[in-house]
């Protein structure tokens, strides 16, 4: 290109000066904007796991307070309903075989009208969250919604089919599960770590039951004599995946009811204890990162095409 423009003056280039070539601004600002869009990929790949947990937690947060107004709309009358429609349920609950929550087939398909009657238990004005789990030794706050397939445990916890519904009474077992290690959610990644004596509530129906862990222990996922009920005992059993990404035994961790029938009703109201995620700080930091990388793609290509000028044009002297 600069050699025909010297020829178009009949005029023959200055020596050196077909061998140095005037930047190109539009390739300089293809490069630049490369390698910020890798910059900002690689922010946002970092950022993502605060991100994505803050989504979840705001997902699960809404699904609890969702709950809550369905419980205050229906009125007590309905919860108390619900309620004794579920203690009824556990008296009389269908002989369905029960197994692994993570590997049920599950008892639904043998159901015979069981799962859809299921379905319709602590379910206030057709909510899908049955109640919710609190664990607050780790922090977990998560909606409890019926049968623990798979897209139920990607969304909050879930109550296994086959054992009795979480209303509480001597003689019931109720087993709420969750998974861990997921990339986008807590859930019950931290339930390893509570012991012996550390308390959890679960709140159903308006009134809110605490049990005391009493034993921890892991076992094969066929191993489910554990999740049995037993005469005389009120349990509830949390399950989870263990150890973290093998998944190769179920965690169980075994609570016994604490509180009684007064303690539950006069602690029904829970509303105003459920965490909330708080500000998205990490969306703070990727806009940072956008305008400190938006800023920086500029300012190189700004640098980069005066500094190759003058370097052309400090040649061009010379060779005159």
């Amino acid at each position: 290109m600069i050699e025909s423009q010297w020829e178009s003056l009949d005029t023959p280039p200055p020596s050196g000066a077909s061998s140095i070539s005037r930047p190109n601004g539009r390739t300089e600002w293809l490069i630049n904007s490369l390698v910020g869009l890798l910059a900002i990929a690689g922010l946002a790949l970092g950022l993502y796991p605060s991100a994505s947990q803050w989504l979840s937690d705001a997902r699960q947060a809404d699904m609890v307070t969702g709950y809550y107004e369905e419980l205050q709309t229906a009125g007590d009358a309905a919860n108390v309903a619900a309620f004794d429609n579920a203690v009824e349920y556990n008296k009389r609950m269908p002989e369905v075989l029960f197994t692994d929550p993570y590997t049920i087939e599950d008892a639904r398909h043998q159901k015979g009208g069981a799962w859809e009657n299921y379905l319709e238990q602590l379910s206030v004005n057709d909510s899908e969250v049955m109640g919710r789990i609190s664990i607050p030794r780790i922090g977990v706050s998560l909606p409890i919604l019926h049968g623990t397939d798979d897209d139920t445990l990607m969304r909050g916890a879930g109550h296994l089919f086959g054992t009795s519904l979480p209303v509480g009474g001597v003689g019931t077992h109720s087993v709420i599960t969750a998974h861990t290690a997921l990339p986008t959610s807590k859930m019950f990644n931290d339930l390893i770590d509570l012991d012996i004596g550390d308390e959890f509530s679960v709140f159903a129906a308006g009134r809110s039951l605490t049990y005391r862990v009493a034993e921890v222990q892991a076992v094969l996922p066929e191993e489910v004599e554990a999740l049995q009920a037993e005469q005389g005992r009120d349990l509830m059993t949390l399950v989870t995946c263990t150890p973290h990404g093998i998944n190769s035994h179920r965690l169980l961790v075994q609570g016994e009811r604490v509180d009684d029938a007064e303690t539950a009703l006069a602690g029904g109201d829970m509303a105003s204890d459920i965490p909330h995620p708080g500000f998205p700080w990490w969306s703070v930091w990727i806009g940072l990162g956008v305008i400190a990388v938006g800023a920086g793609v500029v300012a190189v290509s700004k640098y980069r095409v005066a500094s190759s000028s003058l370097a052309y044009g400090s040649a061009g002297g010379r060779s005159s």
